[in-house]
């Protein structure tokens, strides 16, 4: 089940721009909980899958 977000996007747009610049992550305590705002640049990215791997059990 999703929800809306308690802040407009006008804001969370706002908010992720300051946190970008100032290299931190922003969170926005609201009615419904805590929203976490994480600039793309802060996020984990997830590592690439080895290509030459071999796969694992019985062929």
């Amino acid at each position: 089940m999703t929800r809306n977000l308690s802040i407009t996007k006008r804001q969370a747009k706002t908010l992720l721009q300051a946190a970008n610049e100032e290299g931190g992550i922003v969170e926005v305590v609201t009615e419904i909980g805590v929203v976490r705002l994480i600039p793309a640049a802060l996020a984990p990215k997830p590592e690439p899958a080895p290509v030459d791997k071999e796969p694992k059990g019985y062929l």
